[in-house]
């Protein structure tokens, strides 16, 4: 998703220069071009987010996307608010998100978010 929406908004220029996917990857995620390594924040691994320096999560419950409704659903209960609908404003058609890689792109992303398949559970493949 942050691919295709940098990709929409034509920020740094990848649109215009016509970068795939894959290529996109490498040059961000392996070789970290300043050209579209732009914001190292906005590829941080979600586990830096919510963990204090010695990489501990710092939060109770993790809400999962794949999951959301159950989730917050769940949460809102645990915090006494049972009135509460998370509406589904952007939806979208895309493939599944394994189809857009390569074995290659998907090794550098699995080495970049490591931290976050270890700490929520995840499998990359």
């Amino acid at each position: 998703s942050h691919y295709c929406y940098r990709r929409k908004t034509n920020q740094t220029g990848i649109s215009t220069l016509n970068i795939n996917f894959n290529d996109w990857i490498d040059l961000t995620y392996k070789k970290k071009n300043p050209q579209f390594y732009d914001k190292p924040k906005m590829f941080m691994p979600n586990s830096d987010w919510i963990a204090n320096a010695s990489g501990d999560l710092l939060v109770d419950k993790i809400c999962r996307f794949e999951a959301l409704s159950d989730d917050f659903n769940s949460l809102c209960q645990t915090l006494g608010k049972v009135d509460i609908e998370l509406p589904h404003l952007l939806q979208t058609d895309r493939m599944h998100y394994s189809k857009y890689y390569t074995d290659v792109s998907a090794s550098i992303v699995e080495r970049h978010f490591k931290k976050d398949i270890d700490n929520f559970g995840y499998t990359f493949r």
